[in-house]
């Protein structure tokens, strides 16, 4: 139901994300803590926390189709390569 990417940083995640939402594109960086499944006052969760920091979600139901899809890989990796060249 989602296609998950992970970024290096998350300033580079959550440009991308501005940009896709922008575009009115199914995409979100929801990754619950684990902290939120176990009944726990510790939220140190170093793994789980690096993940949801970093994580863009493509959300995927049948009315996604190929083109949608290169529609957002596109956008990705032209603002990816603008990232890094900044």
């Amino acid at each position: 139901w989602r296609y998950n990417i992970f970024f290096k940083k998350e300033s580079y995640r959550n440009h991308i994300l501005k940009k896709l939402l922008k575009k009115n594109l199914k995409i979100s960086s929801w990754h619950p803590r684990l902290d939120l499944f176990y009944n726990t006052n510790n939220r140190n969760y170093p793994v789980s926390n690096y993940l949801s920091n970093r994580i863009l979600n493509i959300w995927i139901n049948d009315e996604i189709n190929k083109t949608y899809l290169n529609k957002i890989v596109k956008i990705i990796s032209k603002e990816k390569l603008q990232l890094k060249l900044s």
